[in-house]
């Protein structure tokens, strides 16, 4: 079987191609990327879009805390 027999007629449903973004711009930011760099890395023209595929979880703002030497409190002002 010839390579371009397979490879035209081999086909990605647009929800996969999402995931498959989505997942890679997650990890890039998650793993210390800025959102900047994953804008030119996912070829976004808006960094709102590169934000769209970004999905804050909680462990995100600990992560945050961390990394500005801050520490998050039950109550605001303690």
């Amino acid at each position: 079987m010839a390579a371009t027999s397979w490879t035209s007629s081999a086909t990605c449903s647009p929800r996969g191609d999402t995931s498959l973004r989505k997942t890679a711009i997650n990890d890039a930011i998650r793993t210390g990327a800025s959102m900047h760099e994953v804008r030119e890395f996912a070829g976004h023209a808006d960094i709102r879009t590169t934000e769209l595929y970004f999905v804050r979880k909680e462990e995100d703002a600990d992560v945050a805390a961390r990394r500005i030497q801050i520490r998050l409190t039950g109550s605001r002002g303690q």
